[in-house]
């Protein structure tokens, strides 16, 4: 599944960035984007506007263009967001 179909306020997990643009896997890599990273949809703006995303407590905006060249798979997580992610840290840095 593409980031641009994940539902706004859906959790997912990112699987591939197919893209070989450097300058965009740099960006990404700043805000913390790689593969088996978690982020959040907070919202689409329309006309294939820019995605709004949250991971590692930040919030971030990234071009639709760029938003088709991330594969995710979609979470399903029950309760509240910031526990997850804690529990999630812990278990990558184990």
């Amino acid at each position: 599944m593409r980031l641009v179909n994940v539902k706004v306020g859906s959790h997912a997990k990112v699987i591939e960035i197919k893209t070989n643009n450097t300058i965009l896997i740099q960006r990404l890599l700043e805000f913390g984007i790689s593969e088996n990273c978690s982020i959040k949809v907070v919202k689409k703006m329309a006309f294939n506007g820019p995605v709004i995303l949250e991971s590692w407590g930040q919030t971030f905006c990234i071009r639709h263009e760029d938003a088709i060249c991330i594969l995710v798979k979609e979470l399903e997580i029950d309760g509240d967001w910031s526990n997850w992610k804690s529990e999630y840290r812990k278990n990558i840095f184990i």
